[in-house]
């Protein structure tokens, strides 16, 4: 993982305990495309968002299905610019 990559990745997981899918993605299966790291940290944080309102775990199907139904996996198709922050990004894709 370069220098870049690894800065990328300590801004996405700033917060996240030690079980965090990215960190998961990017350290142990290697997968280190912003694009779709990005994706998932936004999917995760809307997930959590989500699960609060409902007052329980949705799960990551349940949030997946709710991402792609509410249109906001096209948002962020639309919305992405590498280099924006992952929280700008959500805030643009739910508003």
């Amino acid at each position: 993982m370069g220098k870049g990559n690894r800065q990328f990745l300590e801004e996405i997981c700033d917060g996240c305990t030690s079980r965090c899918l990215l960190k998961y993605l990017v350290l142990d299966v290697h997968h280190d495309s912003r694009r779709l790291l990005t994706q998932v940290k936004v999917m995760d944080k809307y997930k959590y968002e989500e699960s609060e309102r409902q007052g329980k775990d949705i799960g990551w199907d349940s949030a997946t299905k709710l991402w792609v139904e509410k249109g906001y996996a096209k948002r962020f198709d639309i919305l992405y610019v590498e280099g924006l922050r992952y929280d700008t990004l959500y805030r643009s894709i739910i508003e």
